[in-house]
């Protein structure tokens, strides 16, 4: 298909109509790779235009955020001169 669009204006524009609900919902992740290929799509002359609707995945997001946190903590707690291990947090 990609090739059939590199022969000419006039069969990329026919091989562009075959598969034209591939880019009317666009699915991405937050990602660097994901959201640049959605800018790419969207900034095509031909492809663009179709995109109708996008939906991002957050749940990459979610999961880094609450690593970050967890990260944070343990170092932070690690580094209380304080700090003993074998001895349970207080709870209130």
């Amino acid at each position: 298909m990609k090739a059939l669009r590199l022969v000419c204006k006039d069969w990329c524009l026919a091989a562009s109509d075959l598969f034209p609900s591939l880019f009317e919902h666009r699915r991405h992740v937050v990602s660097y790779h994901s959201l640049t290929t959605l800018i790419e799509i969207t900034k095509h002359l031909i492809f663009g235009p179709r995109v109708k609707m996008v939906s991002l995945g957050t749940a990459r997001v979610l999961l880094m955020a609450v690593h970050n946190f967890v990260e944070h903590e343990v170092e932070a707690i690690s580094k209380d001169p304080g700090y003993d291990p074998d001895i349970p947090p207080e709870t209130t």
